[in-house]
């Protein structure tokens, strides 16, 4: 509700401001000035926003900010240089100006209340805050059901606003992103389901839960990809992720409280077809875990996503907390990334072997014991 009051709001005002102030050129630069800010800051709102994360300025909300600046300084610059770009006013007649003040008018406000919606979505804020995607009890149990269990016929049951803008914006964006995050894929393979990702994010951020990490908080090792049988039977992907208990600031992943924690809503694998070596938008699956394991014994069968996993000091050691992830991937799909909070992707080992493990367990075992030295 939230959302559609202030995108008809934009799109009454850009509309009316044109129509009163500006020339049908000048209208169509501002619906350009639009596009343009909206591909940039997409393009480039992580990138700077790591810069703040990193110095553990802003943090949760570097993100949102980052989008937001980025899109005004486009928008300012812009409103500045139109008058030189364009030059003098040429009068097409009033039916021109209406028409594009119409046209330009309420692309424009559809894309600017669509970037805010995206920004908006970015922040810690109150899943119905622009609005609830993923909120209902019978809604988050039918997207958990369809991304656990892979069904290609379902739909994930996420919300839109009446008039979804940001669905808009995100949609144009993927036709044309070339790259995202460190991996150099396309924004549509890393960012899949965009929404939903960044609006499952923050579904627990009421409960102190961040929403981002420091860059390097999250690591897979080379054998940290295996099959195994769980209680009762299932043969599940285990994924054992490495955690950072540390500050942000100094490369971890705890809140301001002190507290490492996360949802399994906040933990997302990507996979592609076995026989195809490259992600794609079209091939891409998004999968959830199914539940986790600590110390290699699993909590419960089906975990909530929105439930909050907190580490206590038992399960830490060296700073480091480790987790298993288990997830039900489909024999014809590939694990290729994690991806941890809004913030993190990490390129995903081969799934390890029996002959794998028993190797690296070999080579372990023939080390050198290290050698003291001698004091002087």
């Amino acid at each position: 509700m939230v959302s559609t009051i202030y995108t008809i709001i934009i799109i009454i005002g850009i509309t009316s401001r044109l129509y009163l102030k500006y020339s049908p050129m000048k209208s169509f630069v501002t619906l350009m000035t639009a596009i343009i800010g909206s591909i940039v800051s997409l393009s480039f709102y992580e990138l700077l926003a790591s810069f703040l994360i990193s110095s553990g300025f802003l943090v949760q909300w570097a993100q949102t900010a980052c989008f937001i600046f980025i899109f005004a300084v486009i928008w300012a610059i812009s409103e500045t240089l139109v008058g030189f770009v364009v030059g003098a006013n040429i009068d097409f007649g009033k039916p021109a100006k209406i028409a594009s003040a119409i046209v330009c008018g309420v692309l424009s406000g559809f894309i600017i209340s669509g970037n805010l919606s995206i920004a908006l979505g970015l922040a810690p804020l109150r899943s119905s805050i622009p609005y609830a995607r993923i909120n209902e009890t019978t809604r988050l149990q039918n997207y958990q059901s369809v991304k656990r269990y892979e069904n290609a016929a379902s739909k994930s049951n996420s919300s839109s606003p009446l008039i979804p803008a940001d669905g808009f914006v995100v949609g144009f964006y993927n036709i044309i992103a070339k790259g995202a995050l460190a991996s150099g894929n396309r924004f549509d393979v890393v960012h899949a389901d965009f929404l939903d990702q960044i609006h499952l994010n923050r579904y627990a951020a009421k409960d102190g839960v961040i929403t981002v990490a420091a860059k390097d908080a999250v690591s897979v090792n080379k054998l940290g990809v295996r099959k195994r049988e769980l209680p009762g039977g299932d043969i599940r992907t285990v994924i054992e992720l490495t955690i950072s208990n540390k500050k942000v600031k100094e490369g971890g992943a705890k809140n301001k409280d002190n507290r490492l924690s996360f949802t399994l809503a906040q933990v997302r694998l990507l996979c592609g077809p076995k026989d195809q070596a490259e992600l794609t938008g079209d091939n891409i699956r998004v999968l959830y875990p199914e539940t986790y394991l600590i110390k290699g014994q699993p909590v419960k069968k089906d975990v909530p996503l929105t439930e909050v996993i907190e580490f206590d000091r038992k399960v830490i050691k060296d700073q480091i907390a480790k987790i298993d992830l288990a997830f039900n991937v489909p024999e014809n799909l590939t694990p290729r990334l994690l991806q941890f909070k809004s913030n993190n992707c990490i390129k995903l080992p081969k799934l390890a072997t029996e002959e794998d493990i028993e190797k690296a367990a070999l080579e372990e075992a023939n080390k050198p014991a290290p050698q003291d030295t001698p004091e002087n």
